[in-house]
């Protein structure tokens, strides 16, 4: 079960790290989609801040103190859940840039339900993690998780670019 822990740990800093990163690189357009956020002026700055640096915080969490990184990713998932599942009314089908262009996703019902189903992982974890006492991940599991990470998009990318391949052979000349 220990393992199991690490697993989850590792992997809630990874889909976070992933998280800030994407919207880093596409940083434009995450600020634009925040701007569009009905409300406040004051709101939707405030999201584009703190959305991220709550990820980063969970990163940081994950890594050095597990069971409070998967609790708050626990926590905070299914205010991401509500928040897109608020924002599908006033914003359908835009591009969320949660992951920037590494895993496009559109606001919509499917994102608040993933964000609900990888908040349940999260509780999970954290309840296997107290269960475990789960203490620092080692520099070993961040380095093979890293080494995950990178392999694990190396094959998503080499599936889109084959399946945009694959279309564009497909269309007419």
């Amino acid at each position: 079960m220990s393992a199991l822990a690490d697993v989850a740990a590792s992997a809630c800093a990874l889909l976070f790290l992933a998280a800030v990163l994407g919207k880093l690189d596409r940083w434009g357009e995450w600020s634009r989609l925040t701007a569009e956020i009905p409300g406040p002026a004051l709101l939707s700055r405030s999201v584009r801040v703190t959305v991220p640096a709550v990820e980063s915080a969970i990163v940081g969490l994950s890594v050095g103190w597990p069971i409070a990184g998967l609790a708050a990713a626990a926590v905070f998932l299914p205010g991401f859940a509500l928040a897109v599942f608020l924002l599908a009314r006033e914003l359908p089908n835009r591009e969320c840039n949660c992951f920037g262009a590494i895993a496009p996703a559109k606001i919509g019902p499917r994102l608040a339900e993933r964000n609900i189903a990888l908040a349940s992982v999260a509780a999970v974890g954290w309840y296997i993690a107290q269960h475990q006492n789960l203490q620092a991940l080692s520099l070993s599991t961040v380095l093979m998780t890293l080494l995950f990470g990178a392999i694990a998009l190396m094959l998503f990318q080499y599936r889109r670019l084959r399946n945009a391949a694959l279309t564009a052979n497909k269309s007419p000349r």
